[in-house]
């Protein structure tokens, strides 16, 4: 039961990191599609924010990916 909950729970958090990605990603092109136009300094705060999210949620996924694989290759 508990090893069910935490495939779970497992699931939904690195499915949450993957919509969190997506999301991102689409801000950005979104946002570049429009500083195309017009920029001024508030637009590279922006981007540089959303960029900075862009990779923290990369870099959450990649510390769970390599947590999951560390604890495989110990019960191995």
């Amino acid at each position: 039961m508990l090893k069910e909950s935490l495939k779970k729970w497992k699931k939904e958090v690195i499915g949450i990191l993957d919509l969190n990605i997506e999301k991102t990603v689409k801000d950005i092109n979104e946002f570049e599609g429009l500083m195309a136009s017009n920029v001024d300094d508030l637009d590279y705060l922006k981007r540089e924010t959303l960029s900075k999210d862009f990779w923290k949620q990369l870099h959450l996924k990649d510390s769970l990916l390599k947590q999951k694989s560390r604890t495989k290759w110990v019960k191995e």
